[in-house]
């Protein structure tokens, strides 16, 4: 830290000299980028001297330099600050006695007169003449009634919503650029008023603003702007006033503790007390839950979020429609089934009844013995070769797989067609002739011109309904779009259980992130042989008596003799 002993008087005294030489530009408040630089070059101008004038004492830096100078700035503000309060509290009465300034305080304070002269009392600071300073004070100047000899722009009054426009009316410091205007009777004057603001007047002087205020109500007071003046000038100045006001109501509140009893005071300090404890255990428990609380409130969100999915997923599944059939493997529980389905769709009775097969008739006669005897399930089909033309009439060909759907057999077919080219048929084992069948094709009731299918009739066939939807043949629009929302129920279904594992996934993670986890239950000491090495068998040969899952089994080996009698030999 850049810290050195405190200067001596003498060098306080000829510190204010050099700065009393230059206090146009140490003392200028305006932030230009110029005088910026000029204030830099002065400090380092004023370190070289004073070093010079003090050889003897450590080399100061400018900014030891500029600390030593704010402390005796703030030493004159104290001593101005006591004098005010003396002031007030004579309520009107003979002022008090000025303190006595010291060559020092005096030779600052003629260098801050702006700041030790912005209060509402006039009085005459230290008994020192005050020295005019034309670059600080001429910043704001109140304007007298009828004194035009500066002819400056006055500012706008305070509290207007908005920003700042580039030319506004004097009067009501609103905006010029929508109203007529006229400008200052003096040609040189940069202040304007609206015409409606003037009343009956048709000429503009600004010396009558203040009276216009007036008369419109406006009771802000009015102040020049200057040109070197600047936001920082004027911060500095509302800092002056809020610190006097602030000042001022601690010397109130101090008149009104000084004239409370002892106990009054105690009371009110107990009271403090107790307000103090309770604000620092509230600010205790805040700091104590604020540890914990994210870790909580990822926890709450994950269970909220997980809540939220199962309400979604029962909600959709309560919406759901049920629209498939519950089948069983069991062959006699099939015929139920069916049949209570097709008496409760109106759909599938007709479709049941259109293209339901007859019953099946047997190709070839079989004996009573061979009824008898033979398997009660019909057996596989079997490939056989066709008989030759030598062969016994008597033989029985084997059977060929019929063709159920259209209701005619292609092979005898084309057997009764030889038949009834021939003249003669085959007879069977049992000396019965089997009658040759004729086609049923043309004169079936329900045969389809359309398709060539047997089971339906044209008007009912299937292969008339064209889907205007998908562009195919077969099905109707209707049809087409319950099987597509059928396929995406089944595709939501499908998502909504996925994000269900997830959830219960992200469920468990959670759950034993912040769960301590249990400690292992440890199982039975494995048994140690006397002689030999167990060796692990498969584990479904002994159960565990504790985990029925775990199980656990050894086989004993025969020993190694060879390594024994070697360890035995060579301890």
């Amino acid at each position: 830290m850049d810290r050195t002993a405190p200067l001596s008087q003498t060098q306080r005294m000829a510190l204010l000299n050099l700065i009393k030489e230059r206090d146009s530009i140490v003392n200028n408040k305006s932030t230009a980028p110029g005088i910026i630089e000029a204030k830099k070059r002065t400090w380092e101008e004023i370190v070289l001297k004073f070093n010079a004038l003090n050889p003897d004492q450590q080399p100061r830096s400018s900014k030891q330099l500029k600390r030593s100078y704010d402390h005796v700035k703030r030493k004159v503000k104290d001593e101005d600050r006591e004098f005010k309060k003396k002031i007030k509290v004579t309520g009107g009465g003979c002022p008090p006695t000025p303190p006595k300034a010291t060559e020092e305080i005096a030779l600052a304070a003629s260098m801050m007169t702006v700041d030790l002269a912005m209060g509402n009392d006039v009085f005459e600071t230290f008994n020192v003449e005050p020295v005019h300073n034309s670059s600080a004070a001429d910043v704001y100047e109140l304007q007298e009634e009828g004194d035009v000899s500066h002819h400056r722009l006055i500012t706008r009054p305070p509290g207007l919503p908005g920003y700042q426009p580039g030319r506004w009316c004097t009067v009501c410091g609103k905006t010029t650029s929508d109203k007529s205007i006229i400008d200052c009777s003096s040609g040189d004057c940069p202040n304007t008023s609206h015409t409606t603001c003037l009343g009956d007047s048709n000429t503009f002087d600004c010396c009558e603003v203040l009276a216009l205020r007036t008369a419109l109500g406006i009771t802000a007071p009015l102040v020049y702007q200057a040109a070197t003046a600047d936001s920082q000038d004027s911060s500095d100045l509302l800092d002056t006033d809020t610190s006097d006001v602030a000042a001022a109501d601690d010397d109130d509140d101090l008149e009104d503790l000084l004239k409370l009893d002892p106990r009054e005071l105690v009371e009110n300090i107990r009271q403090l007390r107790k307000e103090l404890k309770r604000k620092k255990n509230i600010l205790s428990f805040f700091e104590a839950t604020s540890q914990t609380l994210a870790e909580k409130r990822d926890a709450v969100v994950t269970v909220l979020d997980l809540i939220d999915n199962i309400c979604a997923i029962r909600t959709s599944a309560q919406e759901l429609d049920t629209r498939t059939i519950a089948v069983t493997a069991k062959s006699h529980r099939i015929d139920e089934e069916w049949e209570r389905h097709v008496a409760s769709s109106d759909k599938t009775a007709n479709w049941w009844k259109l293209v339901k097969p007859r019953p099946l008739q047997s190709t070839v006669a079989s004996t009573t013995t061979n009824n008898s005897s033979g398997p009660s399930h019909p057996l596989p089909p079997r490939t056989t070769t066709a008989p030759s033309k030598d062969a016994s009439t008597a033989t029985v060909p084997a059977a060929v797989p019929r063709n159920f759907r259209n209701g005619r057999n292609t092979e005898n077919n084309k057997n009764n067609k030889t038949q009834q080219q021939t003249g003669h048929s085959d007879k069977s084992l049992s000396g019965k002739t089997v009658a040759p069948r004729t086609s049923l094709r043309n004169q079936s009731k329900s045969y389809c011109e359309n398709c060539g299918r047997n089971g339906h009739t044209e008007n009912n066939c299937l292969r008339r309904n064209k889907c205007t939807y998908c562009l195919r043949v077969g099905h109707t629009v209707q049809e087409c779009r319950t099987r597509i929302a059928q396929e995406r129920e089944e595709n939501l279904f499908r998502r909504i259980s996925t994000e269900q594992a997830q959830n219960n996934a992200l469920l468990v993670q959670t759950l034993n992130r912040f769960l301590p986890p249990a400690p292992p239950d440890p199982g039975p000491a494995i048994p140690q042989p006397l002689i030999g090495n167990w060796a692990p068998r498969h584990q479904a040969h002994t159960p565990h008596a504790l985990y029925p899952a775990y199980t656990h089994s050894y086989t004993l080996q025969p020993p190694n003799l060879v390594n024994t009698a070697w360890s035995h030999a060579h301890p």
